[in-house]
C-alpha cells in the first residue's frame, strides 16, 4: 500500500527529533500490551468513559473555579501534559507491538506550529483495518486508563482537589485528539476505516474540482463528482465547513484585538493631550 505510506503518518511533521525507540524496551512493550486484550480494551475504555461522564458532572463546580489555581498547581498541570502526553505516545507504540508491528521511534516535532510528541507507527499499513483503529486509538485509551487512576485516587485521597480538573484537561485532550480534520488520532480512524489513503490531499482536490464545477471550470461531469466514495465527500464538505468556521472566528478575533488596542492607544493619546 505505497499510497498510505505516501500519506506520511509523519511527514506533516516538522523540525522532528527522535529521542526513543520503543523497541529497545520489549519486556515493557509485552508487559503493557496485555492491556489491548479485547476483554480489557473493550472494558476499560466502556468503563473509563462512563466514570469519567459520571465524575465530570458531579465535580465540575471544582473544575471551573480557575481562579483559585495558583502558580504551582498551572507547574502541575504542564508537567502532567508533558507526562501525558509521552504516555498517549506509549499507547500508540503498544497497540502496534501488540500485532507484530514495532514503533520505530517516539519523538517531538511542530505540526503547523504547534509542539508535539509523535509515535512513528507508519508500518502498521500492513495490518487490517480494525486493528490500524486500535493502534490509532491506543493513544487515547491510555489516556483513560489515566482518568480510571486519577477518579479512583480521588475517592481514597479526597485532599487530592486537582483530580477533577487533570481528569478535564486529560479528556479535553483526547476530545481534540479525536478530530478527523486535523491530522490527529481522528483523521487516521476516518482513514483507515473508510480506506482513504491520502486522505487530506484528496479531499482538498476534491473540494477544488467541485468549486471549479460551481465556477463552470470544471471538465468532470456532475455524475463523475458525484461518484466519489460517500466518505469522502462527506469529509471533504464538513472538513471544509469546518475551517471556514475556525478562520472566521481567528479572524474575528484578530479584528477585535485590533480594535481593542487602538482603542487603548487613542484613549491614551486624548488623555495626554487633556494634560
Amino acid at each position: 500500500d505505497e499510497d498510505k505510506v505516501a500519506d506520511g503518518y509523519q511527514q506533516y511533521i516538522y523540525g522532528r527529533i527522535n529521542f526513543l525507540k520503543p523497541s529497545r524496551f520489549p519486556q515493557i512493550l509485552n508487559t503493557l500490551s496485555y492491556l489491548f486484550t479485547p476483554v480489557l480494551f473493550i472494558g476499560i475504555s466502556v468503563l473509563s468513559t462512563i466514570f469519567t461522564v459520571f465524575f465530570l458532572t458531579q465535580e465540575y463546580e471544582v473544575i471551573i473555579h480557575a481562579e483559585t489555581y495558583s502558580l504551582q498547581i498551572l507547574l502541575l498541570f504542564f508537567a502532567f501534559s508533558i507526562i501525558n502526553t509521552f504516555w498517549h505516545e506509549v499507547g500508540h507504540a503498544t497497540a502496534a507491538h501488540r500485532f507484530g508491528v514495532a514503533p520505530k521511534d517516539i519523538g517531538f516535532g511542530f505540526y503547523i506550529v504547534y509542539p508535539i510528541f509523535f509515535t512513528d507507527v507508519s508500518d502498521i499499513w500492513q495490518l487490517n483495518k480494525n486493528q490500524r483503529n486500535i493502534v490509532n486509538l491506543g493513544g487515547i485509551y491510555f489516556q483513560m486508563i489515566v482518568n480510571l487512576l486519577l477518579i479512583s485516587l480521588y475517592h481514597i485521597l479526597p485532599s487530592f482537589w486537582i483530580a477533577p480538573a487533570l481528569v478535564a484537561f486529560n479528556t479535553g485532550v483526547a476530545l481534540v485528539s479525536l478530530n478527523p480534520f486535523f491530522r490527529y488520532d481522528g483523521y487516521w480512524v476516518y482513514s483507515d476505516s473508510f480506506n482513504l489513503t491520502n486522505l487530506r490531499s484528496r479531499s482538498n482536490l476534491y473540494v477544488k474540482s467541485l468549486f471549479q464545477k460551481i465556477m463552470g471550470k470544471e471538465t468532470k461531469s456532475w455524475k463523475e463528482l458525484l461518484s466519489t466514495p460517500k466518505s469522502l465527500i462527506l469529509y471533504s464538505i464538513t472538513s471544509t465547513i469546518f475551517f471556514i468556521i475556525i478562520f472566521t472566528l481567528l479572524g474575528w478575533g484578530f479584528v477585535s484585538q485590533i480594535k481593542t488596542i487602538t482603542e487603548i492607544v487613542k484613549n491614551a493619546n486624548l488623555e495626554g493631550w487633556s494634560k
